[in-house]
């Protein structure tokens, strides 16, 4: 009887985790497919796109659950700064494309904590200069758009520790000429610009 209480006991403790454990990868996978977005996966890479989509700041919870993701596009969306705190697992990204979401510093926080970023797309969001000290520590990053923000030469102060930054997309802010070529005095290697095609 006391076997049969234990087991009943140890049955009632793991359906009770397995409900407090949020949402599956499943669950994700079905989200991204309902929004109209798309996920793929070549040499080890996994990529979700769902720029232009209806995804919002809590479907996010959900996304952030797939910590093997690579590349996430969010572009043109509605997403937020609580949205992105959804995506603290997310470890392993390297390209994070915020272009005209709803970010501002306080999201930045959380990416600060994706060390193995390279390209991270913040054009048109609401971010500042003082965001960008979220950013000194990732050290990986190759590229950075700043395209229309508020950014200014005081901004580019803390990309200056950025060993491997090669490419900065600085247009329709309010960064100056004298700011690139003190940033250049730096990172010598760095453009402003996309790279010519070769």
């Amino acid at each position: 009887m006391a076997h049969m209480r234990h087991t009943a006991l140890l049955v009632f403790v793991f359906l009770t985790f397995c409900a407090s454990t949020g949402p599956s990868r499943n669950d994700a996978l079905a989200t991204i497919q309902r929004l109209g977005g798309t996920t793929s996966s070549a040499d080890g890479v996994f990529k979700i796109d769902l720029h232009k989509t209806a995804i919002t700041d809590a479907d996010l919870a959900e996304i952030g659950t797939l910590e093997d993701v690579v590349d996430l596009d969010l572009r043109l969306t509605t997403v937020g700064d609580a949205g992105v705190e959804h995506l603290s697992r997310l470890t392993r990204l390297r390209r994070l494309n915020l272009f005209r979401t709803n970010v501002s510093d306080r999201g930045l926080r959380t990416v600060a904590n994706m060390r193995d970023l390279d390209t991270l797309l913040l054009g048109g969001t609401k971010i500042t200069d003082d965001g960008l000290a979220n950013l000194r520590e990732l050290r990986h990053l190759k590229k950075i758009s700043l395209f229309d923000t508020a950014i200014t030469d005081a901004g580019l102060e803390h990309l200056k520790g950025l060993p491997e930054l090669k490419t900065l997309l600085v247009g329709k802010s309010k960064v100056t000429e004298a700011g690139m070529a003190e940033l250049k005095k730096t990172l010598p290697a760095i453009e402003f610009g996309e790279p010519a095609a070769r």
